[in-house]
């Protein structure tokens, strides 16, 4: 039981001091890129009223944890540099740089393909833990079922056979009372 309890704290251990930091840093990467990225392209194009792209991007922050969406393109979906022209009224409808922003999903190296990296780092580690479990499990049995091989002890069985032991000697111990007994019996009718 001791070394199972060792186990298991020794997985949980890897996990937060190994693992998790690997998959936060790895989720880190996938959100720098995606904003890096989308924020780049939107820094070439125009916004409604023509202003550049560059002043306001789509993301602020970095890290899974710490990028937001910017409040002021939040508040005023306008400031979005969505066409790829500059001059009016044609910056207000053009939505060039927005399809382009769209078709950033399969660049290379985009943060697509970051998060796919990930996703597939991730499944193999998960495998390989599967893989190593079903291991050490099959190992586990085969060691149990040699060492009772080897013993060879039944609890069951040995119960009975403690019983059968203690009957007979109860039985044995009433023969000698019993001859005991006949040969004082003998003794005083001599």
């Amino acid at each position: 039981m001791r070394m199972t309890w060792n186990r298991i704290l020794s997985g949980l251990l890897a996990a937060v001091n190994q693992y998790l930091p690997s998959y936060r840093s790895q989720l880190d990467a996938v959100a720098n890129t995606l904003a890096s990225t989308v924020n780049t392209q939107l820094a070439a194009g125009y916004g409604a009223t023509g202003a550049s792209g560059a002043a306001n991007p789509l993301f602020t922050g970095s890290g899974a944890a710490g990028l937001s969406v910017n409040a002021a393109v939040a508040a005023d979906p306008q400031l979005i540099a969505a066409s790829a022209t500059s001059t009016l009224p044609d910056a207000t409808n053009n939505g060039a740089n927005a399809q382009t922003v769209a078709n950033l999903y399969d660049a290379p190296g985009g943060p697509d393909a970051t998060y796919q990296k990930f996703i597939q780092s991730l499944g193999t580690q998960v495998q390989a833990t599967n893989n190593q479990v079903q291991a050490q499990t099959s190992v586990a049995n085969a060691a149990q079922a040699n060492l009772q091989a080897v013993v060879g002890v039944n609890p069951n069985q040995q119960m009975v056979q403690m019983l059968a032991t203690q009957q007979a000697f109860q039985a044995s111990a009433q023969l000698i009372s019993t001859v005991s007994t006949m040969m004082q019996s003998l003794l005083s009718a001599v």
